[in-house]
């Protein structure tokens, strides 16, 4: 397992929590999903664009997240929405996705992501046909806040292609973040 990778695993196995329903976003060859759904026995539902990395199985569906509104999905469906290493490739033209994570998780659900950005590096435009462009006021972060989530928690690390070492965020290559729908009700939950 990549270094990448294992930090997404420790990342979100320290916060999933209890889950009835498990949405993951651009889920690639399904490894982590699965492995999340083995843990917590959620019903999972895993999607990505790539047909040819997505797993031939029961949970996981071709279907570009890009196209909103999301029909497939019910509002406060999913317990927990996790994307790893896909969400910083959305920009300003596709940030409706984020609204669209808002909608279909339930109030005291938790949205997991890890990048490998930093949280507050400025996204690249990756659209086909577009030239590579920064955009300097797009980030992990201000995507978050602007669909109405808040950021709770986050880690930064230093990966490496075998292993991962936490790190200032100054110096990172990869973080993870977690944001809730509804902040009042997440202080709640917390230990007294």
């Amino acid at each position: 397992m990549t270094g990448a990778r294992a930090f997404a695993i420790d990342f979100i196995r320290k916060r999933v929590g209890n889950v009835g329903r498990l949405l993951d976003v651009g889920t690639g060859d399904g490894e982590i999903a699965k492995i999340i759904r083995d843990w917590t026995k959620a019903s999972l539902t895993a999607i990505d664009i790539n047909e040819a990395k997505l797993p031939k199985e029961p949970g996981f569906s071709l279907i570009n997240a890009k196209v909103v509104p999301w029909t497939w999905a019910p509002s406060d469906h999913f317990d927990i929405v996790i994307s790893t290493y896909a969400l910083h490739t959305f920009n300003d033209r596709e940030s409706a996705v984020w609204s669209e994570i808002g909608r279909v998780l339930k109030v005291g659900g938790k949205l997991l992501v890890t990048s490998n950005h930093s949280l507050k590096a400025p996204f690249v435009s990756t659209n086909r046909g577009d030239p590579l462009k920064v955009d300097s006021n797009l980030t992990l972060s201000t995507l978050g806040m602007s669909s109405g989530m808040r950021m709770v928690d986050f880690k930064t690390a230093l990966y490496e292609p075998h292993n991962y070492t936490e790190i200032a965020p100054d110096q990172a290559n990869a973080c993870g973040a977690v944001f809730v729908k509804d902040l009042e009700q997440y202080k709640s939950t917390l230990p007294k």
